[in-house]
């Protein structure tokens, strides 16, 4: 057999259970952390560690999408590309603007639409400075990372059963 043995469900029932009671747990030391008036942490820093968790699991979705058609090294260098580009959308668009040729202007700018955005899950001196965060701009970034991770997962399954039926 050159493929390994695919992984059981009672295993993956196991892990998602395992990732769901840390998680919970996660927010639940948030939730109270944030809620308390004598908190320790500020809700800029709990929004902070929640997003940034969103942003590694998106990272780890897009790593294993490329892992079904690509080595190790090759795909971890595609995973940081996309990252470095991610984290980047805003200055990308901004040098869209001031293009001179349409062409590739809209090309360029479609590309930051296509690719991760992580600008979303980076909050920097928000948290430096305790600015506030609004419900809708959190639920909005998870909502996002949520939507973009299902589709590389989706798209990573789909990938493997291609590749074992051939």
């Amino acid at each position: 057999d050159a493929y390994p043995k695919p992984l059981e469900v009672s295993g993956l029932l196991v892990t998602l259970a395992n990732w769901a009671l840390l998680t919970g747990s996660l927010l639940v030391i948030l939730w109270f952390a944030t809620v308390s008036p004598e908190a320790v942490f500020h809700s800029t820093l709990a929004w902070g560690l929640v997003l940034v968790f969103f942003q590694g699991v998106l990272a780890a979705a897009i790593s294993v999408l490329f892992s079904t058609f690509s080595t190790t090294s090759l795909s971890a260098t595609i995973t940081l590309g996309f990252y470095l580009i991610g984290a980047n959308v805003s200055q990308i668009r901004m040098v869209v603007s001031k293009m001179r040729d349409p062409v590739s202007a809209t090309m360029l700018n479609l590309t930051t639409y296509v690719l991760p955005n992580f600008e979303w899950f980076r909050l920097g001196s928000k948290v430096t400075y305790g600015l506030p965060i609004t419900w809708s701009f959190g639920l909005t970034a998870m909502l996002y990372g949520i939507v973009y991770t299902s589709a590389c997962l989706v798209a990573a399954g789909l990938l493997i059963q291609t590749k074992e039926a051939a």
